[in-house]
């Protein structure tokens, strides 16, 4: 298999939520060298991201990263046209509703809000009642 499929692959069950233990017992090799592969193709996909509210998340590089990202696909859809404006209007809230999306999910998507000039301050919108 070529290498730039496995990395794919390997992207797509972590995206799925598999663990790098899973992935590295699935290939036979190291969950060192599962995560290597991972950020490998990672990286590229990061370069591809055209959505600005995505690429506030990625330069964010929290460990909740595939997580946040997930969650927001499953909750708006393709992660490539989510409009900052409408994940800013659920409220901070509104996103914890989402399953599996936790406050850690919540603070960086409110950073990349800020960083995006959607909401003035990402404290008071990650704070609001």
């Amino acid at each position: 298999m070529e290498s730039n499929e496995r990395k794919k692959i390997i992207w797509e069950l972590r995206q799925s939520g598999k663990t790098f233990r899973e992935i590295a017992e699935f290939y036979g090799f190291s969950n060192a060298r599962a995560r290597q592969l991972f950020i490998s193709y990672k990286d590229r996909v990061d370069s591809l991201s055209n959505n600005i509210l995505i690429r506030e998340l990625q330069k964010i590089d929290s460990p909740q990263l595939t997580r946040t990202l997930n969650c927001l696909r499953n909750y708006f859809g393709d992660i490539e046209t989510i409009d900052p404006h409408n994940v800013a209007s659920k409220g901070f809230k509104g996103l914890l509703r989402i399953k599996n999306f936790g406050k850690k999910c919540g603070y960086d998507v409110a950073l990349a809000l800020e960083n995006t000039g959607v909401i003035k301050d990402a404290k008071e919108w990650y704070n609001k009642k």
